[in-house]
């Protein structure tokens, strides 16, 4: 469903709901009562709340070949993300879910409940190579549902009995939290922290990243492992063209004052979805910025608002590029954070028990279902709350309730038929587009059909089966083959 732009959402970053890239269909909110197609209550579309969905994954760890980041391995313990950052670069990836990049993005958060025990798996096989670990290379994994989850802590308690190197990157302080097991690791030169900064503008984070914690609570963070022994790279990511360039200075010299001995930067990217995204939130937030925004990335990106190739994904190229390039140097210079970043060692590393019966797991499901995961006064800048990390109904912010909602969600098997002739090419294809299955994968499903006249898909919820069903018939109808699906309880 898209959501007009007119009607902001509060507390959360996008401003609009966009169909899913892979759908045909398209729904749009009726601006004059506020009505639903799917028939929810109208006042969600100005607050909508967080949904969570318990998945078991089947693995963990995985591994890019990137030359431009850092680590090879990577977790992700938490699929979307409700810090709702307006620019985030992985938005896209829910699409693939059947889900949209916008709100959905922030408010339908897929969690891997099992991810403590897999990567304890997968670190005591045969096959790992010690290496250092990137946590996370795609959502924030203390991200607001972190305090009542602790599935974040639990994959370091893992990290921390294998001695296997870690790099964390986020943006919230609940990363303090945590450490007495990231203290311990740094002393045996196994882990490092990035805290991500791309502004110190307190009102422009709360609009920006509205769900993170807001920058002098990020900088009191930097102060508290730097304390403790903690290697910290600050990570001034985005670098905004035309709205935040111009903090990077102010950044890096506030953030060496607070114990940061490293520092990178990566300049705005706008894949797929991202762009018109921004855009709409640009119009909303910054209108008299959003132009000269807009024309600065252009000149940064080849004349179009992204360039995907690697070398330039994350710099950009041209003189503006260049620009920001020297100016973060020289800051990094003048605050002694010009220097190499930390080296992880993995000769330490220990294969852990793979006894997953007797593996004390610290995840609480029975709290988290009850539990309000963003706190907007813990968020705030000023000095931290003693005590807990939770919140009560009566600390959050009037206009930004968003209780969470934990449920386990039944399974169904999605079944493809093919009751007459069908190419294969067809099949193959559908395969790989719609169930993002590989090439080889998808040739064993398409032998499956014909040799007993049906093939298993995948195993989803049911809200995803069916939007993957519907999307298998319209193209099925389009092509004018039989091809059909059927959903079966898992």
């Amino acid at each position: 469903m898209d959501t007009e732009r007119r009607f902001r959402l509060r507390g959360r970053g996008a401003v609009a709901n966009p169909s899913n890239r892979f759908d045909e269909l398209r729904y749009i909110a009726d601006p004059d009562g506020l009505t639903d197609p799917d028939g929810a209550d109208p006042s969600d579309l100005l607050a909508p709340k967080t949904s969570v969905q318990l998945e078991t994954a089947r693995t963990l760890i995985t591994f890019n070949d990137s030359p431009d980041v850092s680590f090879d391995a990577g977790i992700n313990v938490y699929r979307g993300c409700e810090h709702g950052c307006a620019y985030c670069f992985a938005r896209p990836t829910h699409e693939y879910l059947g889900l949209s990049a916008g709100v959905d993005f922030e408010t339908k958060i897929f969690v891997k409940k099992n991810a403590p025990l897999l990567l304890r798996s997968e670190l005591g096989a045969a096959t790992w190579k010690p290496q250092p670990i990137g946590m996370s290379g795609i959502t924030d994994p203390y991200q607001p549902l972190e305090r009542s989850m602790a599935l974040t802590r639990a994959c370091l308690e893992v990290l921390a009995e294998a001695r296997n190197p870690v790099v964390v990157i986020t943006k919230n302080a609940l990363v303090t939290r945590d450490v007495d097991l990231l203290a311990t690791m740094a002393e045996r030169q196994l882990a490092a922290v990035c805290v991500s900064l791309p502004t110190i503008n307190g009102d422009l984070s709360g609009v920006l990243e509205p769900r993170t914690s807001r920058p002098g609570r990020r900088l009191h963070a930097i102060e508290q492992l730097s304390a403790h022994g903690i290697p910290v790279i600050v990570l001034i990511a985005p670098v905004i063209p035309g709205l935040t360039d111009h903090e990077i200075p102010r950044i890096i010299e506030q953030t060496a004052t607070a114990g940061a001995r490293y520092a990178g930067y990566v300049a705005l990217r706008l894949p797929l979805a991202v762009v018109p995204l921004f855009e709409a939130w640009l119009q909303e937030h910054r209108p008299n910025a959003a132009s000269k925004v807009l024309e600065r990335v252009r000149q940064m990106r080849g004349g179009r608002l992204y360039d995907a190739r690697f070398g330039a994904r994350m710099r950009g190229a041209g003189p503006f590029a260049d620009l920001i390039g020297q100016l973060f140097a020289g800051a990094c210079r003048k605050h002694g954070l010009d220097r190499q970043r930390p080296r992880l060692r993995t000769d330490h590393f220990r294969r852990p028990a793979r006894n997953l019966a007797s593996y004390r797991c610290s995840i609480n499901l029975a709290h988290a279902a009850t539990h309000v995961p963003w706190d907007a006064d813990a968020d705030a800048d000023g000095p931290p709350r003693a005590a807990d990390d939770g919140a009560s109904d009566e600390q959050l912010a009037p206009d930004l309730e968003g209780v969470t909602e934990v449920s386990e969600p039944p399974l169904f098997k999605v079944i493809m038929h093919n009751d007459h002739y069908t190419t294969m090419e067809f099949v193959v294809g559908v395969l790989e587009a719609v169930f993002m299955k590989t090439p080889s994968e998808a040739t064993q499903i398409m032998l499956a059909i014909h040799r007993r006249g049906q093939g298993l898909c995948g195993t989803f919820t049911r809200e995803i089966a069916e939007t993957k069903v519907d999307r298998v018939h319209s193209l099925a109808r389009q092509n004018e083959f039989p091809l059909r699906c059927s959903l079966e309880p898992a």
